[in-house]
């Protein structure tokens, strides 16, 4: 058997493996072409929501980020979430033939969650942008998958997965954070183990990205990030035309959102200009005589002066001005 049999053509290897880890590795790609063809259990598409009817993102799940790019998501679609090496890319980083997620280390509010990250992050929370994020719910289909997250410490005398990743790089990381456990899937996992899409709000605007994402992926479930709900697959809700209401309500929330954001950068922006103007008149005052102050405030485009101003002229200067002012 030669070193790309059993992987995809485009298939590179930037790391040198020995031939166990590249079996391993092998035979968790094979999984992933198994399971693709797989029927989910309900489970996998399942949303979970609290008593409270918000959604909840339950213990163990991953999350993925991704730049809501129509090839990408295509891609994504065919072939499901997969180490780079996998798709003919160098991998930026050590997890080498790993796919990279955060774990939710305990069941969280999906509106606590997004209060965790920053607008650098690549994902659609906490601020207006077009990421997505995928979820998966952990199910008994791809469970066998999910044991191979080679950040997990049992793996730490595994002479297998030591050839795979440094463990000396995963003890200098932090691993975990607000955003949950940072996990490295070797291989991946197949697109029909999607449970949920989370959409940033500048694709919730974009109609025609909105029914790109529900054709290729037609089981997942679609929520914004602020829990509203666009589709359901778990039959929690069933009312007619739900996904177009939702949809709807939804759009006209963000605008809302962004029209106030916009409100309020230009009122910020006018007040930091009216401090500088008055800045500037104070400056003036101290700097220049009343005479100068009174041509400055005409040329600006006053037709009467203050009064404060107007007394402290003499007869003269009042000549000088009206003279001035009717040129």
């Amino acid at each position: 058997m030669s070193i790309n049999d059993g992987f995809p053509y485009e298939m590179i290897f930037d790391k040198k493996l020995n031939e166990d880890s590249l079996e391993l590795l092998r035979r968790e790609y094979q999984k992933i072409l198994a399971i693709s063809k797989m029927k989910m259990d309900s489970i996998g598409y399942q949303l979970f929501l609290d008593r409270n009817g918000e959604v909840l993102l339950p213990k163990d799940c991953l999350i993925y980020g991704v730049n809501a790019k129509l090839d990408v998501l295509d891609n994504i679609s065919k072939k499901g979430i997969l180490a780079e090496e996998l798709e003919g890319k160098k991998k930026d980083g050590f997890t080498y033939y790993c796919a990279d997620f955060y774990r939710i280390p305990s069941d969280i509010l999906l509106s606590c969650y997004d209060k965790s990250f920053t607008p650098d992050d690549k994902t659609p929370f906490n601020t207006v942008n077009d990421n997505i994020a995928f979820v998966i719910n952990q199910n008994s289909k791809i469970g066998g998958l999910l044991y191979y997250d080679l950040y997990d410490s049992k793996f730490d005398n595994n002479p297998i997965v030591m050839n795979i990743i440094d463990r000396k790089d995963i003890l200098s990381e932090n691993l975990i954070d607000s955003r949950g456990k940072k996990t490295a899937i070797l291989a991946g996992i197949p697109a029909n183990a999607i449970s949920g899409i989370i959409l940033g709000d500048k694709v919730l605007l974009n109609d025609n990205l909105i029914l790109e994402i529900k054709r290729l992926f037609p089981n997942s479930y679609i929520i914004t990030r602020k829990g509203n709900i666009i589709r359901d697959r778990s039959n929690i809700i069933k009312v007619e035309d739900y996904e177009n209401i939702a949809l709807k309500y939804a759009k006209e929330s963000i605008k809302v959102s962004i029209s106030n954001d916009v409100n309020k950068k230009l009122q910020k922006e006018n007040d930091e200009l009216k401090n500088s103007f008055l800045k500037y008149m104070n400056a003036v005052r101290d700097n220049t005589t009343t005479l100068e102050q009174a041509k400055i405030l005409l040329d600006i485009g006053y037709r009467i002066l203050p009064s404060s101003l107007k007394d402290k002229l003499s007869e003269e200067e009042l000549e000088i001005l009206e003279l001035k002012n009717t040129k």
